[in-house]
């Protein structure tokens, strides 16, 4: 009998846990890696990947199980080091590989690890797709299947070049809309975007950057958006204005006022739609654990709201079908569907 522990192995965003433990043991992983090699020879036939880790210790670890079974079945794989989820999603976006893996277990502690899948287009593996690949590692878990050894047929490599689409697509942004003279601190989390977000605002002097030094042990430790209320004492501390917050896979992000706190992000909401310029119109999405009072506010700007169940994923795929200005998750998720396929908090900074 399967251990309750693998009833179900996907949740709403991908699989974590504590490395070594559960879904993050080498059995599991090459099982999993396995089958996903299968999927999607099956599909494709001649079939590349992106992947990509944060910044915890063990992400190289699982990259190099998972990379050793995907090449051993003929996939090519392209290694993009510490990269942010909204990273690869927009990387998949723009290029053309078959599938992505992100190694990161978000905002958890940096003994915990995970995995989250995207399609070839950057957007989160659809649930039955998930299921149909949870049924067959599930079948060779049931049997204690192990995998043989074979041969590396061909090498990952590492391809800088496509993490400058990114940065170039970001930095685009910050060109044409930065024009905000306030003093500004952005915790970095010690996660994937610290080195991409340093880089990007080393030439704004209103701008300090903390957290941003990953040693694989100190994502979200003490920092980041969990921890808003040790930015606000930095705020006060060097006579900032406000605080933006990322997580550890920089799919989050929040805001954080000096005297008031944490800004609620149904208000962030109303900053961004400012932003993106849909001040008097359009839909917008939204997970069913929003503020009630979004939705009176929201029909004052003559726009609509719909809401759905928690999750990006499902936020995401609703907004699509509603096309929808915005989507969002109270937790500090922004989903814009002109720029990524993917909830990007690097986008929110």
């Amino acid at each position: 009998m399967i251990s309750q522990d693998f009833k179900n192995i996907f949740g709403d965003d991908g699989f974590r846990c504590k490395y070594g433990e559960k879904f993050l043991t080498k059995q599991f992983l090459e099982i999993f890696s396995l089958e996903i090699a299968e999927f999607y020879k099956d599909k494709y036939g001649e079939v590349s990947c992106l992947i990509g880790i944060d910044t915890r210790h063990s992400g190289k670890l699982i990259y190099k199980t998972i990379s050793r079974i995907l090449l051993s079945r003929g996939i090519k794989v392209i290694f993009l080091g510490i990269t942010s989820s909204p990273e690869i999603s927009y990387i998949l976006k723009k290029n053309k590989f078959n599938f992505g893996i992100m190694i990161t277990a978000s905002h958890n502690p940096y003994y915990d690890n995970g995995i989250k899948l995207f399609n070839k287009n950057g957007y989160k593996l659809k649930k039955y797709i998930e299921k149909q690949i949870e049924v067959k590692i599930k079948k060779k878990l049931k049997i204690k299947f192990e995998v043989k050894k074979s041969t590396v047929s061909n090498r990952s490599k590492s391809m800088v070049s496509l993490k400058k689409i990114y940065f170039d697509f970001l930095n685009s942004l910050l060109e044409k809309e930065n024009n905000n003279k306030q003093k500004i601190i952005i915790d970095c989390s010690n996660g994937a975007s610290s080195k991409l977000i340093t880089k990007l605002f080393k030439k704004y002097n209103n701008i300090k950057i903390i957290n941003n030094r990953p040693d694989g042990y100190n994502i979200n430790y003490k920092c980041g958006a969990l921890h808003y209320e040790l930015l606000q004492q930095k705020l006060i501390k060097y006579k900032f204005d406000y605080g933006i917050a990322l997580d550890g896979d920089a799919d989050r992000c929040i805001l954080v006022d000096k005297k008031k706190g944490l800004i609620p992000s149904e208000k962030s909401l109303f900053i961004l739609l400012n932003e993106i310029k849909r001040k008097n119109k359009g839909k917008i999405c939204a997970s069913i654990i929003t503020n009630k009072a979004l939705e009176k506010n929201i029909k004052q700007r003559d726009m609509t709201l719909t809401h759905t169940q928690v999750g990006d994923r499902n936020v995401i795929e609703r907004s699509i079908k509603l096309r929808a200005s915005i989507g969002f998750e109270p937790s500090g998720h922004f989903y814009y569907p002109l720029l990524n396929n993917s909830m990007d908090g690097n986008i929110t900074l």
